[in-house]
């Protein structure tokens, strides 16, 4: 009897503890709710991390803590995702299916994909079942495609600049004068000039465009910057690189700029690509399969996809 009583208080003491801890989880859940009403983001998210922890440590023994515990996890995490603004697509539409051809990047141009395998290139159309091929003489690796929203792709090829008009398919290969590859993290063309981030070096090189070839190296960024978690280079008059992280700096006639675009959430920790758009930046990190945007114009997150 002495035994049973015993058990019975310490089930008392630990189903109202359960209860406790819900109703902690459930009056910050209000909270959060509370702050989105009035879109502040900022001011939910710290709660929502408090709550998660909060949730973390809930009892999931019996069936019905199970039951509660999904109910309150499931309610947490849509909150999560207004906050980061992410949009989970379950579905994709397949366009085509490039098995076999060895192909290493994509990029989207002039309302078509271009799909590069060694040294040839695959244009297709959207809708289309068949694709037309175009080979770069002496070109061995296209790598780390650019679109300069004209018609001329380029792409990365050793110590070298491929570049093909995707009209009239002429190509031609450009050599870089007193270049270092590994001065190639990441590159752009604009105003008919060479970009290349250097990771290494924490510096941004240009490179004049001199006939067949790009020349006249110097240091464009004039600033101290690191680099060391840098990846890709994007310009539209500013230079932007983004960083592992999903963060993006910028820069404006070699010097950096205050930009609030800071670390994502959740976190990434292998951001690759960087696409500048006339309103927007693109953000993408291929290991978790999500795209960030976000505005250009002040680096706040518009979605995540």
């Amino acid at each position: 009897s002495l035994l049973y009583t015993n058990w019975s208080k310490k089930q008392e003491l630990a189903q109202a503890e359960f209860n406790n801890l819900v109703a902690m989880i459930e009056t910050k859940e209000d909270s959060i709710d509370a702050h989105l009403l009035y879109a502040d983001e900022a001011g939910a998210a710290p709660i929502v991390s408090e709550t998660q922890a909060l949730l973390t440590s809930l009892p999931q023994k019996t069936k019905e803590q199970q039951e509660i515990y999904s109910r309150l996890a499931a309610r947490l995490t849509a909150v999560s995702d207004k906050i980061q603004k992410l949009v989970k697509v379950n579905q994709a539409d397949k366009l085509y299916d490039f098995k076999g051809l060895g192909i290493n990047n994509l990029i989207f141009a002039g309302g078509k994909i271009y799909a590069a395998a060694a040294s040839t290139i695959y244009e297709l159309t959207p809708g289309a079942s068949s694709t037309a091929q175009t080979a770069i003489n002496g070109a061995n690796n296209l790598v780390k495609p650019f679109f300069d929203k004209t018609e001329r792709l380029y792409y990365q090829d050793g110590g070298k600049i491929a570049q093909i008009n995707i009209k009239t398919k002429a190509s031609s290969l450009i050599n870089i004068t007193d270049l270092d590859q590994n001065d190639l993290t990441s590159f752009n063309i604009f105003n008919a000039n060479l970009y290349t981030l250097a990771q290494t070096k924490n510096q941004i090189y240009r490179f004049s465009r001199s006939g067949s070839s790009f020349t006249a190296k110097s240091d464009w960024l004039k600033d101290t910057a690191d680099f060391s978690q840098a990846s890709s280079i994007g310009i539209d008059g500013d230079v932007y690189v983004l960083k592992s992280d999903g963060s993006v700096l910028k820069f404006r006639k070699g010097l950096k700029v205050e930009y609030t675009a800071g670390a994502l959430s959740p976190a990434m920790t292998s951001a690759n690509k960087l696409i500048v758009g006339t309103n927007y930046l693109y953000i993408f990190e291929a290991s978790s399969k999500r795209l960030a945007v976000l505005a250009k114009k002040d680096g706040h997150l518009v979605n995540q996809y």
